[in-house]
């Protein structure tokens, strides 16, 4: 039995007396959720970085399979990590899925540190994001979730202030009663309340 590797494909020649009887061709396949979430930052015009330490030839077809122009290949924990000081002189925010002990230094270096069904302490302690079952779809859900979350946090902070900018000039002025400020005040929070339940409304009807 001979193997032999051809890009990332491994032909097992299997042989008999000296004799070819059957060739076994092995391939890892891209998981199409990894193709998803490559298409969906890019829609949303995030920059796609491949670092890894494969042979170049194995990083070139994983590149090419999911589109991305901008890869590393061979590269060392430490380079890793002077990529991403790079970027972020660059004023880039950057984000770094791993799932390997060479990828913490990198992750505690993003502003995003994600790792995938960690297999060691050490990543569990460095990423400020897990991903349980490798499940990639799920970085995308997480997305839409702190956009949405962002999104509610502003309209409460406009919603106080305005609240507050009409209510403070009355009570200074005395148009309103201090024990009436004091009866209405709590409403600030409530409507702050009321409009943050709209995101756990959102999630349970998979709207985010």
């Amino acid at each position: 039995m001979t193997i032999k590797l051809e890009s990332n494909l491994i032909n097992i020649f299997v042989s008999y007396d000296n004799s070819l009887i059957g060739i076994i061709r092995l391939k890892d396949e891209i998981r199409k959720d990894m193709k998803n979430l490559v298409n969906e930052l890019k829609k949303r015009n995030k920059k796609v970085y491949i670092l890894s330490g494969d042979k170049d030839y194995i990083v070139k077809e994983v590149a090419s399979e999911l589109n991305i122009n901008e890869f590393k290949s061979e590269v060392l924990p430490e380079e890793k990590l002077e990529f991403i000081k790079t970027l972020q002189k660059n004023n880039e925010m950057v984000a770094m899925i791993g799932d390997g002990i060479n990828d913490a230094p990198a992750m505690v270096q993003s502003d995003l540190g994600v790792t995938i069904s960690p297999k060691n302490d050490l990543n569990k302690l460095k990423s400020d994001l897990i991903l349980l079952g490798e499940n990639f779809s799920l970085l995308s859900e997480a997305m839409k979730i702190s956009e949405k979350t962002y999104g509610i946090i502003k309209e409460n902070l406009i919603l106080s202030l305005a609240y507050n900018l009409l209510a403070i000039p009355f009570a200074i002025l005395g148009y309103i009663n201090p024990f009436v400020a004091s009866i209405i005040m709590p409403f600030s929070s409530l409507i702050v309340l009321f409009n943050s339940l709209k995101l756990i409304k959102k999630m349970q009807t998979s709207e985010v």
